[in-house]
């Protein structure tokens, strides 16, 4: 066996390393998802919105559900996810909200309709549907804030780590930049032709290969317990927008179930479709001929489409 040199890398020491990384985390979610019916692409690219640099995440799955045996009509569920093998724990500080039914205003969707025409004013499709009878985002606690531990003179401090920053931002990034292509694909139907309902779903998503915690203040002191998803809610405040974005942080394990949770919602989505699918379609063709108006003054897409944020 040749010597070992401290500028080389051994086999073992690749190991170690990728072992360290997230990228098995990633070859082992991969499949998971594609069993599901959807289609997987990794290291999928997105334009940094400061600089209009490539960059990417590392897993976009996007699965389609039709409306009817007939027709074009069609539901996209898509999720968006980033792995991270985390050697430390992740803990985040859950609390109760008087108002979780209004979570549903946070399914991040595009396309058409994603607003519905109801007695006489324009509501988004979540609360037309009734998303917070059925919607995971709308049940159970929630986390707003969140700490990992790193070591400093030989203690351990809790604080934000960059990549757990990085991860957040990145899926918040790569969600926009999806739903600004969706629209940026759009066209008009030709006159006389309907258009079809072409909604995608976005399920952004951290996967964790490390423990994962949540925490609330008691009154007994600080309650730790060991959790398998958390519901993690981040508000974007800049002088261009506000928004709040949820994202699912769960461990590796289960991921089986979340997909299973996904698949259930979409179906409680697809009958509530189903059932008013004729007032839904005269929302269409009342969005379409707005669509041929605004059109003309060159309104952006997501303008026109999308529904006003109610803060």
């Amino acid at each position: 066996m040749p010597p070992h040199h401290a500028d080389r890398i051994s086999p073992d020491e690749m190991r170690e390393a990728i072992a360290r990384s997230g990228y098995l985390l990633e070859q082992r979610i991969k499949p998971k998802i594609e069993r599901r019916g959807y289609f997987v692409e990794t290291n999928q690219p997105y334009p940094d919105p400061q600089t209009g640099i490539s960059r990417e995440y590392d897993i976009s799955a996007i699965s389609a559900i039709r409306l009817s045996r007939k027709g074009t009509d069609f539901l996209f569920p898509y999720i968006l996810c980033e792995c991270e093998n985390n050697a430390v724990p992740l803990v985040f500080f859950e609390t109760h909200s008087p108002i979780s039914f209004l979570f549903q205003e946070q399914v991040k969707c595009s396309g058409v309709p994603v607003k519905i025409w109801n007695h006489g004013s324009w509501e988004r499709i979540s609360e037309y549907l009734g998303f917070e009878k059925f919607h995971h985002y709308c049940r159970g606690r929630i986390a707003s804030q969140y700490c990992s531990f790193t070591q400093k003179n030989n203690r351990w401090i809790a604080t934000h780590l960059d990549a757990q920053h990085q991860t957040f931002t990145n899926l918040i990034n790569a969600l926009e930049a999806s739903i600004e292509d969706h629209y940026a694909n759009s066209w008009l139907p030709q006159r006389g032709d309907k258009e079809p309902v072409n909604i995608q779903f976005y399920y952004p998503l951290v996967v964790i290969q490390g423990d994962l915690y949540r925490a609330k203040e008691t009154g007994h002191g600080l309650e730790m317990r060991k959790t398998k998803h958390v519901q993690f809610r981040r508000e974007i405040w800049s002088a261009e927008r506000r928004d709040t974005y949820q994202i699912d942080v769960i461990q590796e394990f289960f991921m089986g179930n979340y997909l299973k949770m996904i698949d259930k919602e979409l179906e409680s989505i697809k009958r509530r479709f189903v059932r008013r699918r004729a007032d839904i379609r005269k929302s269409i063709d009342k969005l379409i001929a707005l669509a041929r108006q605004e059109r003309r003054r060159r309104t952006p897409w997501r303008q026109i489409y999308e529904p006003r944020s109610r803060f």
